[in-house]
């Protein structure tokens, strides 16, 4: 076992302690990066949750998206459940309720609504995610703001979905980066609330719904959707992160706040 690996494990028994005792999300994070600093491990970054805590070196990105979109698992598993249950229903009843007069396109509502919508539902998202209160406001911004890239991308551009959810998490990303930087806290508190419009939840449901109808056609088309725009969420993370190495954004607000 290295140094390295040592301090960190010696960060996270000392977060580990805070976090079961009750301490905020944001101390419990300064804690473990003080201690990080003072042993001389300047690159760094902790993914602290009010229940657990995860270290994510910078030097292996994909295993931290791999953890970050873990925690995004449970909107998979939503759709799925929620579409698995017109099995159950065509089951008992013998027919299938179709819902494709039901469907809410972006490119059918209000744009106001829309980013209403997505303010919301990333506020909301942070509430459930265990979010300190005083980031609530911060977190629909970040949210909001990826998606409305992604509508301007829509409306003004020919590009196909996935591209245009990359370049969305790029901002996302970025914006959730500065966020915690000028508020002191960690960019997970942004980044995973941030990312919630973004997730392609309504196709892994139209794949379940589909395959279910029996809409094989349909079902392979959005699955493959799905499965496009969940790689490039996982890309424009890796892309900002890559960007930031050696954390070159941090240094430069340290910079012009001097």
């Amino acid at each position: 076992m290295d140094d390295n690996t040592k301090i960190m494990e010696l960060a996270y028994e000392a977060g580990a302690i805070l976090l079961e005792n009750g301490a905020e999300i944001s101390r419990v994070d300064e804690t473990m990066r003080r201690i990080a600093g003072h042993y001389g491990v300047d690159d760094e970054s902790f993914f602290v949750l009010s229940n657990g805590i995860r270290d994510l070196a910078h030097e292996d990105y994909i295993a931290g998206v791999t953890r970050l979109l873990d925690a995004l698992h449970t909107f998979f598993c939503i759709s799925m459940g929620v579409a698995l249950a017109f099995m159950l229903d065509a089951a008992v009843s013998g027919t299938m309720q179709h819902l494709e007069s039901l469907t809410a396109a972006p490119e059918t509502a209000g744009m106001f609504v829309q980013l209403l919508a997505a303010y919301v539902g990333t506020v909301a998202f942070a509430v459930l995610f265990g979010v300190p209160r005083k980031y609530y406001l911060d977190s629909g911004l970040c949210g909001m703001l990826g998606w409305l890239l992604y509508l301007i991308l829509m409306n003004y551009t020919g590009l196909s979905v996935a591209n245009m959810v990359f370049f969305a998490t790029v901002l996302v990303t970025f914006t959730a980066m500065v966020l915690a930087i000028v508020r002191k806290c960690p960019i997970t508190v942004y980044l995973i609330c941030g990312i919630f419009p973004l997730v392609p939840g309504a196709g892994i449901f139209w794949t379940t719904y589909n395959v279910v109808s029996e809409q094989f056609g349909a079902a392979l088309h959005t699955g493959i959707t799905a499965l496009k725009v969940t790689v490039a969420i996982a890309f424009g993370i890796i892309l900002v992160a890559e960007l930031n190495g050696k954390n070159r954004i941090g240094k430069m607000f340290v910079k012009s706040g001097k």
